[in-house]
């Protein structure tokens, strides 16, 4: 039988493994994926930025 403070078997390594895995995936989906999207993102305009002025079709006056 598993009880509260009885002899059942230890799930405290799973629930370690559990609590663990809940957070880093919370972190990741939160913090990590937008920040990524985010540098990608910046980095295609810039580039797209760099390619229209290479091509002569962004003057240096006004934003590309």
């Amino acid at each position: 039988t598993t009880q509260v403070g009885g002899d059942g078997p230890p799930y405290f390594p799973m629930a370690r493994a559990i609590i663990g895995g809940l957070a880093f995936s919370t972190v990741t989906s939160l913090l990590v994926v937008p920040y990524i999207y985010t540098l990608v993102d910046t980095m295609a305009k810039t580039f797209r930025r760099a390619l229209k002025a290479s091509r002569g079709y962004a003057s240096p006056g006004k934003p590309g």
